[in-house]
């Protein structure tokens, strides 16, 4: 009736923010529900079979998202080619990542005998640990028993610690290096990891981060569009594929700003360290070490793009370059805050209809860009005090 047709979510925005065209589905027979406290489960299969989807949902609000693939071997060819693809990256990431930290260890251990910022390593670590262990706990699922929970526990805190650790033998082995080549890349950072969140300083670095990330975002969004308006065939977006988990409510959202947070400074010390290894290969050939540190940045990032050509003039042309210039000339702080905000803008749906199921993440991922925007604004035009020209405890 027209009720519960008023009632119905935007069911194409969901199966568009998948990677498909909503055309290509009909409303389908519901399976069990999956949630007792939903009102309402709607299932759509693909025309042409391959691909079922289902969610439930109680006053405007989705409880349960699925994807299902009836068919032994589904034949998906945008979704399996996305996957590989996405396997692809993560296994080039993750490499680069065990070639670093393979590195790191010894010079790490180095510089720990030295006079090393192992009180701001630790300080950094610590930061990045809280942040997997709560974004951990508020995107956890339930567990259907003790003995489960306590495993999930205990994997997560792991991790958890993990992380924390890389994070700060990262810091730790090129810290030394970077304010001797690059004084100003680690200055505001420093400040930060002393506690002087209010320095006009970082509020300057902040406030320059917001509108590159801002930049960013739109870019991000011309990729999405220009193929469209085009008419070229496009691959699955897949940084909007990792982000429907972040749109499942006000738990899911906040693990996502955690996990962003946590993300950016991996990004950002890791972009840190290639540069340090390759300015050290290369020598008195600085060019030739910001090549090497642009071509592993649009390896890592440019295939994340909905089109190759998109890939290679916004991500790679665009985006990698720009980072890097960021984090020598204006440093990590303003490198870490343009991630940040661009991560906001593009994984939260925004939208003007604000009818819709997810305008209220949009609406936080604004506010969110604004309120930092305006505090950088607000701190970077107070005047210095005597202890922003205080030299940094090392």
């Amino acid at each position: 009736d027209h009720d519960a047709e008023r009632t119905l979510p935007d069911w194409q925005s969901m199966i568009r923010a998948y990677g498909r065209n909503p055309s290509d589905f009909v409303p389908e027979q519901a399976l069990a529900r999956a949630d007792g406290n939903a009102e309402k489960q709607l299932a759509f299969l693909s025309r042409s079979g391959d691909v079922r989807i289902e969610f439930t949902m109680s006053d405007h609000k989705v409880h349960h998202f699925a994807v299902l693939f009836p068919s032994p071997v589904p034949v998906v060819p945008a979704i399996s080619s996305s996957q590989r693809q996405w396997m692809l990256i993560r296994t080039f990431r993750n490499t680069v990542l065990l070639v670093l930290l393979a590195v790191a260890i010894p010079i790490a251990w180095k510089n720990c005998k030295r006079r090393g910022d192992f009180t701001g390593a630790a300080r950094l670590g610590s930061f990045v640990f809280s942040l997997r262990l709560l974004g951990g706990l508020l995107s956890a699922r339930n567990s259907e028993s003790y003995a489960e929970t306590i495993e999930d526990f205990a994997n997560l805190a792991v991790s958890a610690l993990s992380e924390g650790m890389i994070v700060a033998l990262f810091y730790l082995a090129m810290e030394s290096q970077v304010r001797r080549l690059w004084p100003r890349t680690l200055g505001c950072w420093s400040r930060l990891l002393a506690g002087r969140f209010r320095d006009p300083f970082v509020g300057r670095d902040v406030l320059l981060g917001c509108a590159i990330g801002n930049f960013w975002a739109i870019l991000a969004f011309l990729d999405r569009r220009i193929p469209e308006w085009m008419g070229w065939q496009t691959r699955t977006q897949l940084r909007l594929y990792q982000g429907l988990d972040d749109v499942l409510g006000v738990r899911a959202a906040v693990a996502g700003v955690f996990d962003s947070l946590r993300t950016g400074i991996y990004q950002a010390l890791a972009m840190l360290l290639i540069l340090v290894i390759a300015t050290w290969l290369a020598g008195r050939r600085r060019w030739l070490a910001l090549f090497f540190a642009w071509l592993i940045g649009a390896a890592m990032y440019a295939p994340t793009a909905s089109h190759p050509v998109t890939a290679w003039t916004l991500f790679a042309l665009g985006i990698v370059p720009l980072g890097l210039y960021m984090l020598i000339r204006w440093g990590l702080v303003s490198l870490l805050s343009a991630i940040l905000v661009a991560a906001f803008l593009s994984v939260f749906p925004i939208t003007t209809d604000l009818n819709t199921w997810f305008s209220g993440y949009g609406a936080f991922a604004c506010a969110a860009t604004l309120g930092l925007g305006l505090w950088g604004l607000y701190e970077s035009t107070r005047p210095p005090s005597l202890e922003s020209h205080q030299p940094l405890p090392l």
